[in-house]
């Protein structure tokens, strides 16, 4: 044929699922020219030698076009023909992918086209004062914002502190101690904004902490930055931050390492936040307030509840008109927890473990108090209620009574106590509702003389108001009059003494106008019906001796009037 050139006709194997192997070859029934379609992976192969065994087949359309398909043709030839130049001091439009199989000598000169590209030299240099490879390296943006670097954004999201070592120990002299090597970042100036600079510092001398004294040890900057004491913890936390403090009392050293620890920030963070408890309610956002209505229906209003850095809403809940179900708990003999899904709460049972087996629900007594706990669950959204395990006969010993420690399992890892119901025995009104985040669990029932049944009298705090039916017992611990003359009042607080000795007066059986009053002279207490013989008090017609004596009285039966001489 012209040129040398001759007609053929070319096969297309269509259906593929795979790029074709060295295998299939003349043997197999393919000439040079044939093409393959590998329609699974979206890839066209022309042969272009069918020797046996070492076929060779060249992708020539499709996904995933590499050096790969190119084994034969050496990086340099491939680089040339790529660009259809012979270097690339003829090309600045080049990109990376175009030189990603480049490998050898010379490499890092055929990466630089223009000033728009830089070295990995460049690209790592530690340098300060915004010259670091990081702020070569831009971020996303809107528009043309102050901070655009990779290096700028690791300033403001970092903050200086201590990342490893810095342990403050005892130094080689007393009264002081030194700070270990250690690592760390900090800033040349106090200022949030600017450049973090990350360092090390080598272990300190002797600091001195003088006897009586608390000093305050850190990390200052400078080059390098060095560890420092001071007497006030006045740390900038941007150019110097603190490591621990030191309490000398006389020559003993207290040391408390508390390093300003930045690293790893937001598992400390998570940390923290777990330390105030597995779940703990959103006070900004509020609700998860227990209260109950109707006939002993369940509400809860709606909220959110935090575990680390998760939040977990609740749905507000109500059992009215059997609208939502809550779960019953209690607990049997054998430490099984047993559960039924109720719309009212119930008030004739209570949880009591001594009943064997399974059944130990029990029927709450006439008169008795028992508190139900109740429970929000982060897993699933519900309510739960634990029956208490005791009953009271007296309200105050209920309201005193702790939260249980034994809860089902995943309502001690996925719940929280939200508040109490405290029943009485077959009354559908609850005595209280409490929850948690309002009210404090303690007894408020004993302005009630009638919660106190179980006291006897010499419990202290009892008073009188009013008559008292002693009957056969004694009247105790009562104060002596320091005057003569001076009256018992029922409304004065007296203590101390005994009045046994008035027992014989008032078992002579009194009359209606007795006087009873003390006599600090004689050390006893002195009665007496009419006419009386106290010293300065006469109720008949006295002598003028008597009735001459300032303070003298007369008692004037037949007007009923008591005279008293004011002037002799």
């Amino acid at each position: 044929m012209e040129g040398g050139w001759k007609p053929t006709r070319v096969k297309y194997y269509a259906g593929k699922t795979a790029a074709p192997a060295i295998t299939d070859d003349a043997n197999s029934g393919f000439v040079v020219s044939d093409i393959w379609i590998d329609e699974t992976n979206d890839r066209v192969y022309e042969l272009v030698d069918a020797t046996v065994g070492v076929a060779v087949w060249v992708q020539i359309a499709g996904a995933g076009q590499s050096h790969d398909s190119l084994a034969d043709v050496s990086a340099d030839d491939h680089h040339a023909q790529s660009h259809s130049v012979t270097s690339h001091s003829d090309v600045v439009d080049a990109t990376g992918e175009n030189l990603e199989e480049l490998t050898g000598a010379g490499e890092t000169a055929l990466h630089i086209h223009d000033d728009r590209y830089y070295t990995e030299t460049e690209l790592g240099l530690t340098t300060a004062n915004y010259t670091s490879g990081a702020d070569k390296i831009g971020t996303p943006c809107i528009g043309s914002p102050t901070f655009s670097t990779l290096g700028q954004i690791l300033d403001l999201i970092n903050s200086a502190g201590r990342a490893t070592g810095g342990t403050i120990v005892a130094g080689s002299a007393a009264n002081t101690v030194k700070v270990e090597a250690g690592t760390g970042f900090i800033k040349a100036t106090d200022s949030d904004t600017a450049e973090l600079l990350s360092f090390d510092w080598a272990e300190s001398g002797d600091l001195s902490v003088p006897s009586g004294t608390t000093r305050y040890i850190g990390i200052v900057y400078g080059d390098p930055p060095v560890a420092d004491v001071r007497t006030g913890g006045t740390h900038n936390l941007d150019s110097e931050f603190p490591l621990g403090t030191v309490v000398n009392e006389g020559g003993t050293l207290h040391i408390h390492n508390n390093p300003w620890w930045t690293t790893d920030g937001m598992t400390n963070l998570i940390e923290r936040f777990q330390a105030q408890g597995n779940l703990v309610r959103d006070e900004y956002v509020g609700g998860l307030v227990l209260s109950v209505t109707a006939t002993r229906r369940v509400v809860v209003s709606g909220g959110t509840l935090w575990s680390r850095v998760n939040e977990f809403p609740f749905t507000a809940f109500t059992s009215v008109d059997d609208a939502g179900t809550f779960e019953a708990y209690y607990v049997d003999s054998l430490g099984v927890w047993r559960d039924a899904d109720l719309t009212q709460y119930r008030v004739d049972k209570y949880n009591n473990t001594a009943i064997s087996g399974t059944g130990a629900l029990a029927d709450i007594l006439a008169n008795r108090y028992v508190n139900l706990w109740v429970y929000i669950e982060a897993d699933d959204d519900e309510v739960a209620i634990v029956y208490g395990k005791a009953q009271y006969t007296v309200l105050a010993t209920a309201e005193a009574e702790a939260p249980p420690t034994s809860i089902p399992p995943h309502i001690s890892a996925h719940g929280i106590l939200i508040g109490r119901i405290l029943i009485k025995q077959g009354v559908d009104a609850p005595v209280e509702v409490q929850t948690v985040w309002t009210t404090v669990f303690s007894a408020a029932q004993a302005a009630n003389h009638a919660n106190l049944s179980n006291l006897n009298w010499s419990t202290s705090g009892h008073t009188i108001d009013g008559d008292i039916a002693m009957g056969t017992n004694k009247l105790t611990g009562l104060a002596v009059p320091s005057t003569a003359g001076d009256s018992i009042r029922a409304t004065a607080k007296i203590t101390e003494a005994v009045l046994e000795s008035m027992t014989d007066l008032f078992n002579a059986g009194t009359v209606t106008g007795d006087i009873i009053r003390y006599n600090s002279v004689s050390g006893a207490w002195e009665v007496s019906a009419e006419p009386l013989s106290f010293k300065q008090i006469n109720l008949t017609p006295a002598a003028a001796a008597i009735l001459d004596i300032e303070g003298g009285m007369w008692y004037k039966s037949t007007e009923k009037c008591v005279y008293v001489c004011t002037d002799i």
